[in-house]
C-alpha cells in the first residue's frame, strides 16, 4: 500500500536525475526555475544517497555538469553530513584535474561575490570601530631549540583603519617546502568614501612589481595550475578534527594569585586555553565511485545507495542526542566572576555568545565562503559535532589513523583596550583572504571561546612539538587620520 502511493524519485530529485542522464538543457532550466509544473529546486538538495547535486556531478565526472552549477555560485566546500567529503574534496580524491581547475576558480568567484554582495555590511561593522593604526607581530618560538626561531616565519603586519578604509602592509607571504616566501605587499580594502567602481574592491599592491591587482584575479591561472600540480602529485591523506573539550581559564601563581602585567601600557591577565581533540587520517573509498559510474538508471542509484547515507543520519541523531546531553552535564553554559571586570559567559558547544558576535554575523551575511567553510584547505577542516561512531560507519572513507591531541595556549587579555575581539573580528576577517598567516589567527579566534569585553593583546599557540606562534599587538595609535594612506600610487601599474 506504501509503494503504490510512493512518490517517484524523478519528482522528487529532478536536478540529480538531469545531472545522472548528463540532460544538460534540462539541468541549466531547472536551476533557472524556467520548467512548468516544478515549483522548486535548489543547487543545494540533497538525494537519499547524501550527494548534493555538484557532489553527484564530481562523482560522475560530468565537467560540464560541474561547469553549469559553478557558475551559478555552488559552493564546493558544503558538506550534507559532517562525516561526508565535500564536492572539492571528492574532486581531489579522485585526481579530476579538469574538475579541480573549475572548482578552484569557483571558489574564488564564490569569495569575490561575497564581498560584492556584502560590502555595505561590512563598512557598517568597520566604521563602528575607533580609527587606529597598530602592528600585528607574527613570531614563532621554541624555548627548546632556539636555532628553529632563526628560520622560522616571522613578520610584522602593520595595519591602518579610517572610516571602512583598511591597509595591511607585510613582508611575509608565505612558506613553500621549508623555505619563507619574502616580499613587499601592501593589501588595500575601499572604503564608503572611496569612487563607485573601486568601494569593496580588495587590492594587492606588489610595492617590488609597482603593480596593483584585485586580489581575487591576482595570478589566479599560474596558483590554480601550482596548486593542481601538488595535488596531483601528492597523497591524498586528508585530516579531520574532532574537538571533544575547550576551556578557559584565569592563570595563577604558587600562591593562587591571577597574574597581570603591563603589555603596551594597558592592563593584562594571564589566561590558560586548553582542548582536546581527535585527528583522524583518511582517504576517500574510490570503490563507490566506480560503483555510482556502474548503475544503467537513476532509480538504480536511488535505491542502491539509500540505506549507507540513512545509517549515518541515524547514526548521527542517536550519537548527537546522547552527547549533547553528555557536553550539557560536563561544560554547561557559566558564568562567573571576572578579575577583568565584569562577568565570563562561554558555551562550549557554540563558542562565543556575544551578540556583538551574532550581529556581525547577520551583517556580514549568512553566504560568507570563508565563515560556513572555516578552512581553505581539507588539513584543517574542524568539525566539532562529528562522533567517531559516525565517521567510523562511514563506507565512502577508509581510515588510515586516529590521534587523540591536546593544546594548550597561553593568553594575555585586556578590557581596558580600547576595543574587543568581537569589535576586532570583521576586520581581522577581510584582512584573512590576503594572508595565510592572518587566516590561522582568525581561525583560532573564530573557534575557541575568550571572555566578553576583552582584547588579546598577546597569545602564544602551540604549533608544532616545542614551536610556539607568538602574535602580539603593538604600537596602538587611536585617531588615525591620513587619507592619502589608502590610496594607490599614481606611479603603481594596474593589472
Amino acid at each position: 500500500m506504501i509503494d503504490s502511493v510512493r512518490e517517484p524519485v524523478e519528482t522528487l530529485y529532478p536536478v540529480h536525475q538531469a545531472i545522472f542522464n548528463s540532460n544538460l538543457r534540462l539541468l541549466s532550466k531547472l536551476l533557472k526555475q524556467e520548467i512548468e509544473g516544478v515549483f522548486f529546486t535548489h543547487k543545494n538538495a540533497i538525494d537519499q544517497c547524501g550527494n548534493t547535486p555538484l557532489m553527484l556531478a564530481v562523482k560522475l565526472g560530468n565537467v560540464d555538469a560541474v561547469k553549469i552549477l559553478s557558475d551559478l555560485y555552488t559552493c564546493p566546500k558544503m558538506r550534507p553530513l559532517p562525516a561526508l567529503m565535500n564536492a572539492k574534496e571528492i574532486a581531489i580524491a579522485m585526481k579530476h584535474q579538469v574538475i579541480i581547475k573549475i572548482i578552484m576558480s569557483s571558489n574564488q568567484k564564490i569569495k569575490q561575490q561575497f564581498f560584492e554582495e556584502n560590502k555595505q555590511a561590512i563598512f557598517k561593522v568597520l566604521e563602528q570601530l575607533p580609527d587606529f593604526k597598530v602592528d600585528l607581530n607574527l613570531t614563532c618560538d621554541s624555548n627548546w631549540f632556539p636555532v628553529f626561531s632563526s628560520v622560522a616565519p616571522s613578520d610584522t603586519y602593520k595595519i591602518f583603519k579610517q572610516g571602512s578604509n583598511l591597509r595591511l602592509d607585510m613582508t611575509l607571504l608565505g612558506l613553500q617546502k621549508f623555505n619563507l616566501i619574502k616580499g613587499n605587499i601592501t593589501v588595500l580594502y575601499k572604503g564608503r568614501n572611496s569612487s563607485k567602481e573601486q568601494q569593496g574592491e580588495l587590492l594587492i599592491v606588489d610595492n617590488k612589481a609597482q603593480t596593483v591587482h584585485n586580489v581575487f584575479n591576482r595570478n589566479q591561472e599560474q596558483k590554480v595550475n601550482s596548486q593542481i600540480h601538488d595535488i596531483l602529485t601528492g597523497k591524498q591523506i586528508l585530516k579531520q578534527y574532532q574537538t571533544h573539550s575547550v576551556s578557559t581559564m584565569i592563570e595563577t601563581d604558587r600562591q593562587q594569585n591571577p597574574i597581570f602585567k603591563q603589555i603596551n601600557d594597558y592592563d593584562c591577565q594571564k589566561w590558560m586555553l586548553k582542548s582536546r581533540y581527535t585527528m583522524t587520517k583518511y582517504q576517500m573509498n574510490l570503490s563507490q565511485i566506480d560503483q555510482i559510474k556502474g548503475f544503467k538508471s537513476f532509480d538504480q542509484y536511488i535505491t542502491a545507495l539509500s540505506t549507507d547515507f540513512l545509517t549515518l543520519i541515524l547514526t548521527q541523531i542517536q550519537s548527537g542526542a546522547h552527547n549533547t546531553y553528555k557536553d550539557k552535564q560536563q561544560a554547561p553554559l557559566t558564568s562567573r566572576p571576572n578579575n577583568l571586570g565584569g562577568t565570563v559567559n562561554m558555551d562550549q558547544n557554540r563558542g562565543l555568545t556575544s551578540r556583538d558576535n551574532t550581529q556581525f554575523k547577520k551583517d556580514m551575511g549568512h553566504h560568507n565562503p570563508q565563515m560556513h567553510t572555516q578552512e581553505d584547505q581539507p588539513e584543517s577542516q574542524i568539525f566539532s559535532n562529528m562522533r567517531s561512531t559516525q565517521f567510523s560507519q562511514n563506507k565512502q572513507i577508509i581510515i588510515k589513523k586516529s590521534t587523540q591531541k591536546s593544546i594548550a595556549a597561553n593568553l594575555w587579555l585586556s578590557n581596558t583596550y580600547p576595543f574587543d575581539i568581537e569589535q576586532f573580528l570583521p576586520l581581522i576577517h577581510v584582512l584573512a583572504f590576503c594572508s595565510k598567516q592572518i587566516r590561522q589567527f582568525n581561525k583560532f579566534l573564530l573557534k575557541y571561546p575568550l571572555p566578553k569585553g576583552c582584547f588579546p593583546v598577546e597569545a602564544r599557540i602551540p604549533l608544532l612539538m616545542t614551536m610556539e606562534a607568538v602574535f602580539s599587538f603593538k604600537n596602538l595609535e587611536l585617531g588615525f587620520r591620513d587619507p592619502s594612506v589608502f590610496e594607490v600610487d599614481k606611479q603603481v601599474a594596474v593589472v
